[in-house]
C-alpha cells in the first residue's frame, strides 16, 4: 500500500510541474526578425504592450543574422518548427510553394486593417502572391539624390530640377589637380540594379509593364532604357560618376552628391557626423517630365502555415506592423519610413510619428513618400525568382558601365535571359 501512494505521490508531482510549463508553451507565441541590436530597445516596447493587451501571453523573440534568414525559414516551416510570425522581405518565394497563411480573410475580419493607410506602393507584388495578401508592409525606402550642402553652397549651386540640370551640375562638380588627377567627383553612385534603373524609369522605361508574378516579358531594351542606361554610361565614362558603397567619399568631400536608398543617410546621421550638411530628392526628370518615385518595400509580417495559434499570430503580425510599432523600430535607421500615408498628419496618429514630424531630412523624406504617387519597386525584389533575376541585371549593367558593352547590347542581352526565366514553365 506505502508503494502504492509513493507512485500516486511521484505522479502527481510530475503532473503538477509540468502542467504548468504545458500552459506556458500554450501561452506563448514566438516571432522572428532580423538580428539588429539597434532596434531591441523598441521591440521590448512593441512585446511588452501587446503583453499588455493580450494578458497571460508571452512574446518570445529572436533575432535571426541575415545571411542565415532565408534557409532557416524554409527548414524550419518544412520541419514544423518555424515560430507563429516571421519578419522578412520576398513573401512570394515562400508563398508560392505553400508555406504561409494568406491574410485576407483577417484583414477583412472585425480585428482587421485599412489597406487604404498605406503608402501607394507600399502594398505591392513582395506580399502578395496569385491575388491574395500573405504579408503585412513593414517599412519603406525611397531611391533618390543626397546633396553635400558645402560643395552646392561653395559653387553658388542649388539642388537641379530637371534631369538637365543635374548631369550639368555633376560635370561642373568635377575637379582636377594641375596634374589631371581627380580631386573631386560629381557623383558616387552606389553600384546595385535599383539605383542604376532610376535613370531608365526617368526617361520612361520600365523594367515590366505589368507588376504581378505572372508577368512574362522584360521591357527595360526599349528606346527610353537606352537612352537612361546611356545617361549615367557616359558619366562614368567622362569620370564624373564613381562607384561607392559606403559613406566615406561623400562625406569627405571627394563625392558632391551620392545617388542610392534614404536610408545610407544613417552612415552619416547627426551623432556620427554632427557637422555635416546634407539634402536629398528624387533623382530629376527630363525637363517637362515628373520624377518616378523607386524605392523598395519588400519587407513584411507574415505567418507561417505551421502555426497552431493562427488567430494569436494575427494580432502580433497585426501589431508588429502597426503603425507604432514601425514608426518606432525605424527611428532607430534613419532614412527608413513606416509604410503609411499619414506620417506628417497633424495631430500625430501615434506619438511614435513625433521624430518623424520634427527631423527635416525625415520630413521632406515623408513628403516624397506620401507625395501621392506609385512608389515603382524593382522587378527582382518581389519576383519568386528575384536573387536570379538581380544577379543578371547587376552583370549586365555592369558590363555596360565598364564599357564591355553597348547600352544596347547589355539592355537586349539581359531582356533575353531574363525572359527565359520569366517564361520558363512552372
Amino acid at each position: 500500500m506505502k508503494k502504492f501512494f509513493a507512485v500516486v505521490l511521484i505522479f502527481t508531482l510530475i503532473f503538477i510541474m509540468t502542467e504548468p510549463l504545458k500552459g506556458e508553451e500554450q501561452n506563448t507565441i514566438k516571432i522572428w526578425d532580423v538580428a539588429a541590436p539597434l532596434r531591441d530597445p523598441y521591440r521590448k516596447i512593441i512585446f511588452e504592450k501587446f503583453e499588455k493587451e493580450n494578458p497571460g501571453v508571452k512574446v518570445e523573440y529572436e533575432g535571426i543574422p541575415w545571411g542565415q534568414f532565408m534557409e532557416k525559414i524554409v527548414t524550419s516551416i518544412t520541419a514544423g518548427t518555424a515560430p507563429d510570425v516571421i519578419r522578412f522581405g520576398y513573401a512570394p518565394r515562400f508563398a508560392s510553394r505553400g508555406m504561409l497563411i494568406p491574410l485576407d480573410e483577417y484583414i477583412k475580419g472585425p480585428d482587421g486593417i485599412n489597406l487604404n493607410d498605406y503608402i501607394n506602393g507600399a502594398l505591392n507584388a513582395a506580399h502578395i502572391w496569385q491575388g491574395k495578401i500573405y504579408a503585412l508592409p513593414h517599412n519603406l525606402v525611397p531611391y533618390g539624390v543626397f546633396y553635400n550642402l558645402d560643395i552646392l553652397e561653395k559653387e553658388g549651386a542649388s539642388i537641379p530640377k530637371t534631369l538637365e540640370e543635374f548631369i550639368a551640375l555633376a560635370r561642373k562638380l568635377t575637379k582636377k589637380n594641375e596634374k589631371g588627377e581627380f580631386i573631386q567627383r560629381g557623383i558616387q553612385i552606389s553600384e546595385y540594379p535599383d539605383y542604376i534603373l532610376m535613370f531608365l524609369y526617368n526617361r520612361g522605361a520600365r523594367d515590366v509593364n505589368e507588376y504581378t508574378h505572372d508577368v512574362k516579358k522584360l521591357t527595360l531594351n526599349s528606346l527610353a532604357g537606352v537612352q537612361g542606361l546611356t545617361d549615367i554610361v557616359n558619366l562614368y565614362k567622362e569620370g564624373v560618376a564613381i562607384s561607392a558603397q559606403n559613406e566615406q567619399a561623400f562625406v569627405t568631400g571627394y563625392a558632391a552628391m551620392w545617388i542610392t536608398q534614404s536610408n545610407d543617410a544613417f552612415m552619416f546621421r547627426p551623432e556620427a557626423y554632427p557637422k555635416f550638411r546634407f539634402a536629398f530628392s528624387l533623382l530629376p526628370a527630363p525637363k517637362g517630365k515628373k520624377p518616378v518615385l523607386t524605392g523598395v518595400c519588400r519587407d513584411g509580417a507574415f505567418i507561417p502555415i505551421t502555426t497552431k495559434k493562427k488567430d494569436l499570430a494575427w494580432k502580433l503580425c497585426k501589431a508588429y506592423a502597426s503603425k507604432e510599432a514601425t514608426a518606432l523600430l525605424y527611428q532607430g535607421k534613419y532614412g527608413t519610413l513606416p509604410p503609411f500615408n499619414d506620417i506628417l498628419r497633424l495631430p500625430p496618429v501615434t506619438p511614435a510619428y513625433k521624430i518623424y514630424q520634427e527631423d527635416r531630412f525625415l520630413v521632406e523624406l515623408a513628403k516624397v513618400a506620401t507625395s501621392g504617387q506609385t512608389m515603382i519597386s524593382p522587378i527582382y525584389h518581389w519576383h519568386r525568382d528575384g536573387e536570379e533575376i538581380g544577379r543578371i541585371m547587376g552583370e549586365e549593367f555592369g558590363a555596360a558601365l565598364r564599357g564591355m558593352k553597348t547600352p544596347r547590347k547589355a539592355l537586349d542581352d539581359m531582356t533575353k535571359r531574363v525572359n527565359e526565366i520569366l517564361q520558363k514553365g512552372r
